[in-house]
């Protein structure tokens, strides 16, 4: 094994820190336990109308659900694609951490080093580079870089540039991986990686000069470890000199060997469905994840707009679905309707209830499942009654951390009554 030569700090020798996985076999314990106890809002929210809506839509989700957990599928990957509600991944966090409590931790999963693109990141792991990176997100159409799967790119021309991940332990949750999926741009101008733990030693080695990886896709390079870790050293290699820059779109942890869930998070701050489909990579990339179930949360941004038309917001939405369905024909749908929030912090938004009716009259009429987020939380004006409990951001747009893990419990909630209630029914 290579060590290598560490270009900007000497790294100190640390001790790998591998917790066990628990293997919890008592599934149906793991359902009953609730880390936020939900009821105690139902004077804020309408509790009684936590469900899934057309939740035979995801029946095909459910059955894959139900093999896994009778141990006759190995993995299932979940994504869940939105704006900046998503972005801090406190509400996502929540339910990615009931689905892999409930049906086992297959990794991470995707994971974009925020911090190099100069915004706000998740609280699941870190990102650094002493490194200039240019970037590109979603929301801007005049952009320098294409956007890949994450939303955002970053690029940078520095020829000794590295990036440190650091991936953090969760409840319960071992998140060690000993497999990287990097996307990236892949040209004999990009530059190779070399992968290192924290000990110095080489791990991996990704060459961006071949066209495709083994499973044919030219914007993925993986890297078998040979020992799970937590966190790792990226380091562009200058082999030759036609190679002048490195192009990341994201990166995708996970367990080789075990089985259950990957759950995926793509938000970034300011998207709309007309950002998605915008983008250059992103539904050919998404396709890479192989997803079961792809949960879309937008709206908000659009009740934002200068201009708002009912009629482009429905061909939005159409275009990233069935852009969607087209890449993914295997993937179950769930869309959910925006929260309420208020205009200049104390008036409402009168466009986001014509937005929560154009989603589920879309759903409605092609046999989506939804969430309807907006009449959960309590409907028109139910932001106030959220702050007034200090659950929201002072925007009173976006929730804070406490707010976030509620909105998540309920979306996990109804997925697993929604998935019981299959069972229950299941034809035998």
């Amino acid at each position: 094994m290579n060590t290598i030569t560490l270009k900007y700090h000497t790294i100190n020798l640390q001790k790998l820190i591998v917790n066990i996985l628990i293997l919890l076999c008592f599934t149906g314990f793991l359902r009953a336990q609730n880390n936020e106890d939900i009821t105690k809002y139902s004077n804020i929210a309408n509790i009684q109308l936590n469900s899934i809506s057309n939740n035979k839509a995801l029946y095909p989700f459910y059955e894959k659900l139900f093999k896994l957990e009778k141990n006759k599928e190995n993995k299932i990957s979940i994504v869940h694609i939105g704006d900046s509600h998503l972005q801090a991944d406190f509400l996502s966090q929540k339910v990615r951490i009931f689905f892999q409590n409930t049906f086992g931790n297959a990794g991470r999963g995707l994971i974009f080093p925020y911090r190099l693109a100069k915004t706000s990141g998740q609280s699941g792991f870190s990102s650094f580079s002493p490194a200039l990176w240019d970037n590109s997100k979603i929301i801007y159409r005049n952009r320098k870089l294409p956007i890949g799967i994450s939303g955002i790119t970053i690029k940078t021309e520095d020829s000794s540039a590295f990036l440190k991940i650091k991936v953090f332990n969760e409840e319960n949750l071992d998140n060690s991986f000993d497999k990287i999926i990097l996307f990236h741009e892949k040209s004999p101008q990009a530059y190779n990686f070399i992968i290192s733990d924290t000990s110095n030693q080489q791990i991996g080695y990704i060459n961006s000069q071949l066209n495709t990886d083994t499973s044919g896709n030219k914007y993925i390079s993986t890297a078998i470890l040979n020992k799970p870790v937590n966190e790792f050293y990226l380091y562009a290699i200058n082999s030759d000199t036609t190679q002048h820059f490195a192009q990341i779109y994201g990166f995708l942890l996970e367990k080789s060997n075990s089985k259950g869930i990957t759950y995926n998070t793509i938000g970034v701050n300011g998207a709309e469905y007309k950002s998605y489909n915008h983008s250059e990579h992103f539904i050919e990339q998404l396709s890479t994840l192989s997803p079961q179930l792809i949960i879309i949360s937008l709206g908000t941004n659009e009740a934002y707009s200068g201009y708002f038309s009912e009629e482009s917001f429905m061909n939005e939405i159409d275009k990233l679905v069935e852009s969607i369905k087209c890449s993914n024909p295997d993937a179950a749908l769930l869309l959910t309707t925006p929260p309420d929030s208020n205009k200049k912090r104390k008036f409402d938004n009168p466009k986001l209830k014509l937005i929560r009716s154009d989603i589920i009259n879309y759903c409605n009429r092609n046999d989506l499942a939804y969430w309807d987020l907006y009449s959960i939380m309590g409907g028109p004006g139910s932001m106030n009654k959220w702050h007034l409990k200090r659950l929201t951001a002072p925007d009173c747009i976006h929730f804070n951390k406490k707010g976030y893990s509620i909105i998540g419990e309920l979306l996990s909630n109804a997925l697993k009554d929604s998935f019981e209630n299959y069972e229950h029914n299941r034809p035998q």
